[in-house]
């Protein structure tokens, strides 16, 4: 079996998307592991890979778990990651208070 986490490339700051998505292809091995949620359990090791071949641009990924709430964003620049979970919060309805 295996757990499916939809994956995608958010943005990429200072560099061509186009030529960091194909660089993610060929070192995840996928086509493109953007377009369905996948088993990319590498993926953080991947996108380490992939930023060292772009040095300077800062490459931000979001995933989205196929249990809630498992949602997060990384970035990578220069074989670094920062990594955050996604957090839910509701606000109050005003006319309560």
């Amino acid at each position: 079996m295996g757990y499916y986490t939809k994956y995608e490339l958010e943005n990429v700051d200072g560099g061509d998307h186009g030529a960091v998505a194909n660089a993610i292809n060929d070192v995840s091995g996928y086509e493109n592991p953007f377009n369905d949620a996948c088993k990319w359990y590498r993926w953080e090791a991947d996108m380490r890979k992939v930023s060292l071949m772009f040095p300077g641009v800062e490459i931000m990924i979001s995933g989205n778990g196929e249990e809630a709430p498992d949602f997060w964003r990384a970035w990578f620049k220069d074989g670094k990651m920062k990594y955050s979970k996604g957090v839910i919060t509701y606000a109050e309805p005003s006319e309560y208070k």
